[in-house]
């Protein structure tokens, strides 16, 4: 699932390479998104009025609507990662930066199960 906002809402991205740029943030993490939305609500009256909310999006839908619409309407929509997915992928890139393996799992299986 895709998560994005409806009617989307355009937010400007303040670092990178597209610092300045708008889009419509979209997530595969709808707490996320919701998060985005929330802060909207909150800080413009204008968005609060059209009573935006999150809605999930099986990604086949997705991906089909990427295909057929003009590219200055899909061009505004970006899977963005969540601050949790970013956490996820540095640490895995330091962990092959390093060779070193992920710590194992302990076994949580109850005694008689096993």
């Amino acid at each position: 699932m895709v998560f994005c906002p409806e009617p989307g809402l355009l937010v400007s991205s303040n670092e990178g390479p597209d610092k300045g740029k708008q889009f419509v943030p979209c997530a595969t993490e709808a707490e996320f998104v919701e998060g985005i939305v929330e802060r909207a609500i909150k800080e413009s009256p204008q968005i609060a009025a059209t009573k935006p909310k999150v809605v999930a999006i099986p990604l086949n839908s997705f991906i089909t609507f990427l295909r057929n619409e003009p590219e200055s309407k899909a061009g505004q929509l970006r899977v963005v990662p969540s601050g949790r997915m970013v956490n996820l992928i540095q640490q895995i890139s330091r962990q092959q930066q390093t060779g070193s393996a992920p710590a194992a799992k302990p076994d949580v299986t109850p005694p008689a199960s096993r």
